[in-house]
């Protein structure tokens, strides 16, 4: 953390800068007196003290985090300003899990410290939730083709002898032809996977209704902006939608999850990301004069810069002109002019 002492001159500048370096107005005004720097440096010192900040130091790939406190003076949803010593806290951290990452049976774990001291850390053990169907609601129910139970979730427990999501599979006469569903242009699954039960199931590098898609050719990519600087590696519509095949055209798109966008998913839901579009001097997000998408500002027209703080086409020379030029030269008296001219 670089803390600037100036003179009243540069605070401006120096101000801008630091905020530009690390994110924070570090700087303090020096006078005359001999404890000035002192008394810089002291205050200085108290305001990073007061601040506390939680970071996600480490996660593994499926898993996404969220942090939100209930401090006074949030500086975005991990940070809080002016703590006092004795001030306690709460942090509460939302975590959100792939299918892929449950599905692994790996264990999973993610790690939350203090910013700047990452030994005051806790590892949180993360376990998903196995879903119970529930009882037998409905016996030899005809959404279960009069073949099983329907269970309160709504799915089927067939009988012995048959299978399927509504249990039209009779393995042992063969009741139901269920290869018919499977052909598409009179091949069955396209030659890309197995017809079980009257659906195909596509090898793995393969996906659709008739297994007619690569799944190579779906939009990959990592969450952006996401908190705690964990940096994933690319997945499937960035781990946050599903991989949807047009049997027509053979073309992969992500259908991504609510609040989710971009053609691979990777731009997080608003809430989650427009303070970092916010510019910690204004608290206006974009200056007003750009869109804020996926944590990031889209200036309009005229303007850019992170914040689109900037007038394109205007140096510093020239936003200053017309200041020096109204200070140097004073407006001409219309009386002056009117007695040169001998009126």
């Amino acid at each position: 953390m670089v803390v600037f002492a100036v003179g009243p001159f540069a605070e401006s500048f120096y101000s801008r800068l630091s905020f530009f370096l690390q994110g924070e107005e570090n700087i303090g005004r020096l006078d005359v007196s001999t404890s000035s720097l002192q008394e810089i440096v002291t205050a200085q010192y108290r305001k990073i003290k007061s601040r506390v900040s939680v970071e996600v130091s480490k996660k593994p790939m499926g898993v996404e985090v969220s942090l939100t406190s209930d401090c006074d003076k949030p500086s975005g949803p991990s940070t809080c300003l002016d703590v006092s010593e004795a001030q306690e806290v709460n942090y509460v951290a939302n975590f959100v899990l792939t299918k892929e990452a449950c599905e692994s049976k790996k264990p999973l774990q993610a790690t939350l410290a203090l910013s700047g001291f990452p030994k005051d850390s806790l590892t949180v053990q993360i376990k998903c939730k196995e879903c119970e169907c529930g009882a037998r609601k409905v016996q030899n129910s005809t959404v279960c083709s009069s073949s099983g139970d329907m269970l309160s979730c709504g799915g089927c427990a067939c009988y012995e002898g048959f299978s399927g999501e509504a249990c039209k599979c009779n393995k042992a006469t063969g009741s139901y032809d269920h290869s018919k569903s499977c052909i598409s242009n009179g091949e069955e699954c396209g030659g890309r996977g197995l017809c079980k039960c009257g659906r195909c199931h596509c090898y793995s590098q393969y996906l659709g209704d008739f297994c007619k898609c690569e799944r190579d050719r779906c939009p990959r990519g990592r969450p952006q902006a996401l908190l705690g600087g964990h940096r994933q590696e690319p997945s499937e519509c960035s781990g946050h939608g599903e991989c949807q095949c047009d049997e027509a055209t053979g073309k992969v798109t992500c259908d991504c999850r609510p609040g989710w966008t971009g053609k691979d998913c990777s731009c997080p839901p608003p809430k989650q990301v427009e303070h970092l579009c916010r510019d910690k001097r204004t608290r206006q997000n974009c200056f007003g004069r750009g869109d804020c998408e996926c944590g990031r500002c889209r200036c309009h027209d005229g303007f850019e810069g992170k914040f689109c703080q900037k007038e394109r086409g205007r140096d510093v020379c020239s936003k200053l002109e017309p200041c020096i030029l109204a200070h140097q030269f004073k407006p001409v008296d219309k009386t002056d002019e009117d007695q040169d001219s001998g009126m």
